[in-house]
């Protein structure tokens, strides 16, 4: 079946920024306002969507896993994704079964910043529509990104103090365990050994290694607006400013 298919022949090749691109973009963010808004209005809804929230992505992280590793050929590099959006498909999860604070400042910021990036510009050049992959890759991340504002609107859930700086050590950490795994094994996760071969920011930062460079200076930029905007909000909320 070629809408599962590794090498679909009558599938053509993903269009970034194409019709079916943004129009499964516009349909998931209408889907999110509409399930917050419901949430808003009705608990019952509300514990809905959590386990909603909950099956999809363990189903969505399991399945692709699954079909990664065993599905026609043997993509174990898929199969054993650690990505930040793969591992914050999982951060996803664990917060939603169990709120943890350390988790949620983290999540905050990946999944905001760093998910929003795979929605974007997936690396899905092979998986245009309606393959299935091309469906997967855009619901799971969106996923992730409900879940924040899940917890955000409707949990009312907030940042810890001194959060800014915790996550980027994080994340500053995780980056060098990647770099560390990619050369044990040959992989490029994150795309830290090299760029990645389908269009993407990463394109227009400069040759290897200086785009890693670049891009943490953005990391640090867009960590440091969107810690600022939500303090700006919340003091708002609070009428301090």
């Amino acid at each position: 079946m070629d809408i599962i298919s590794k090498r679909p022949n009558t599938i053509e090749p993903f269009k970034l920024f194409g019709t079916a691109h943004l129009s499964t973009i516009l349909v998931m963010v209408i889907i999110g306002v509409l399930c917050l808004y419901a949430s808003e209005k009705s608990e019952k809804f509300s514990r809905l969507f959590k386990y909603f929230l909950i099956i999809n992505l363990i189903v969505m992280d399991i399945s692709y896993r699954i079909w990664s590793g065993f599905y026609e050929t043997h993509d174990y590099i898929g199969m054993f994704s650690i990505h930040i959006s793969s591992v914050s498909v999982i951060l996803s999860i664990l917060v939603l079964l169990k709120y943890n604070q350390k988790i949620f400042d983290v999540l905050f910021y990946w999944g905001l910043i760093l998910v929003p990036q795979a929605i974007i510009t997936p690396g899905i050049y092979r998986y245009g529509f309606p393959h299935l992959r091309f469906f997967h890759i855009l619901w799971i991340h969106f996923l992730v990104i409900y879940t924040v504002f899940y917890l955000l609107i409707i949990k009312k859930r907030k940042l810890s103090r001194n959060n800014l700086k915790r996550v980027l050590i994080i994340t500053h950490l995780y980056g060098i365990f990647i770099f560390i795994i990619n050369r044990i094994f040959d992989t490029n996760y994150m795309f830290i050994g090299k760029k990645a071969s389908v269009p993407s920011l990463i394109q227009y930062l400069g040759p290897w290694p200086y785009y890693i460079l670049v891009l943490d200076v953005l990391l640090i930029i867009l960590f440091v607006v969107t810690n600022r905007v939500y303090q700006r909000i919340e003091g708002t909320k609070n009428g301090s400013f």
